[in-house]
């Protein structure tokens, strides 16, 4: 069990790391009583137990707690038939929720991976991966060829669900971002209208986006957004090819060669005229359409494993506070 910082935390120590040395940690060995090392482990997941932890524990910064007090810590225990088969049934449970973690870690390598093969590096004419059927050079387009930016103000006040650009969660609503509304009521006539397939680029860098966030608006609904932001909509292009290229790093070169980060800490500046400039890689169409359905199912896979994952956590969680007493 952890014993400061992250307390209460437990898990049972393999064989490979018998002898370890370890730091801040309280040790359960040498049973008194037939037990299940597993068995107590989840034991201690449960919501009386954390409780019953979080009262003995002590600090304010860093939490601590005490050996002694571990050793006044009562545990429920069945016969240990009973022990052995619980155990086993949460650590296969938590032997799937790991398997389909790597699963979708691995894919998400995999897409990272070929959304930087499977589009040209900057100045070449073909990707270094292409689907089968295809042979052509690559043509070169400017964002102002395939897209026309949206100037459409929400002056009547028809819509009121404002939207963000999260580099991390896509568009979103911002009541979901930020769990309240951030825009005053009294302003959004002054907002741009964002319509499904519109493109947005939030100039808020991050450490998932360091020239700031381009995502498409799949909410299948109309929104609005602070003319802060740049929206743009598509024209002659296929939506998804064009998100997928939006998802690799290849434009970030013309951004940090004719855009700055230097005024504001937080922020990428960049003229709308500017932007516009940017070159984007243009195969025929169908070869772009393709692309966008390889793209979106491996997207789905990897959202299928997230959603198992999520699943399984629920029932873990559920069912460890009904099978302990």
């Amino acid at each position: 069990m952890v014993q400061s910082g992250h307390v209460g935390h437990t898990a049972v120590i393999p064989e490979e790391l018998d002898g370890t040395a370890a730091h801040a940690l309280i040790m359960f060995q040498d049973y008194k009583v037939k037990s299940n090392p597993y068995f107590l482990n989840y034991q201690f997941h449960t919501s009386d137990s954390k409780k019953k932890l979080e009262n003995i524990t002590t600090g304010n910064t860093i939490k601590h707690i005490l050996a002694s007090e571990m050793k006044k810590f009562e545990v429920t225990l069945p016969n240990f038939e009973e022990q052995t088969k619980i155990g086993i049934f949460f650590k296969h449970l938590d032997d799937t929720i790991a398997l389909h973690q790597r699963m979708s870690d691995k894919q998400k390598k995999l897409k990272a991976n070929l959304l930087q093969m499977m589009f040209p590096r900057n100045g070449e004419k073909i990707p270094e991966v292409r689907l089968a059927g295809f042979a052509e050079d690559w043509a070169q387009r400017t964002l102002e060829d395939v897209s026309d930016k949206v100037t459409e103000k929400n002056k009547a006040r028809e819509f009121t669900e404002t939207l963000t650009n999260s580099a991390e969660y896509c568009i979103i609503s911002q009541s979901d971002f930020f769990d309240k509304d951030i825009s005053n009521i009294n302003s959004i006539d002054g907002y741009y209208v964002v319509r499904p397939d519109d493109f947005v680029y939030n100039p808020r860098i991050s450490n998932f986006a360091p020239v700031g966030p381009i995502k498409r608006n799949n909410l299948n609904r109309i929104g609005i957004m602070s003319p802060l932001y740049y929206v743009f909509r598509p024209k002659g292009v296929d939506h998804t090819f064009l998100e997928k290229y939006f998802e690799t790093s290849y434009w970030h070169i013309f951004m940090k060669m004719n855009g700055d980060s230097g005024a504001r800490a937080d922020r990428f500046a960049i003229k709308d005229a500017i932007l516009k400039e940017m070159p984007i890689p243009y195969p025929v169409k169908e070869e772009q359409v393709r692309i966008g359905i390889f793209f979106n199912q491996l997207d789905k896979s990897i959202a299928l494993h997230q959603e198992k994952i999520a699943h399984l956590k629920t029932l873990k969680n559920t069912l460890l506070n009904k099978m302990f007493i």
